[in-house]
């Protein structure tokens, strides 16, 4: 069954598509990345630079997690639509 109720330029399925896809740049862009300087750095034994590359790939993923957060409220709430 089609819905006639919602639309895709509804507020909330642009925010929802934005945050699909700024997620998917946060982990192309910043967490593969980061993951392999992780690994290069426990090879090489820099304990230190692991650490600091892990922080900021925590920071990240509390950045990724608060975003897709603020899509499900959105989209639960179907804010804008109409």
């Amino acid at each position: 069954m089609v819905s006639e109720t919602y639309d895709w330029s509804d507020t909330f399925v642009s925010i929802g598509i934005g945050v699909v896809i700024a997620a998917g740049l946060i982990g192309a862009l910043v967490h593969r990345p980061g993951g392999e300087r992780i690994i290069t750095a426990l090879e090489s034994g820099d304990r230190a630079a692991a650490a600091r590359d892990g922080k900021r790939a925590a920071i990240w993923g509390a950045v990724t997690i608060v975003l897709l957060i603020v899509a499900v409220v959105v989209m639960v709430l179907k804010t804008g639509a109409g």
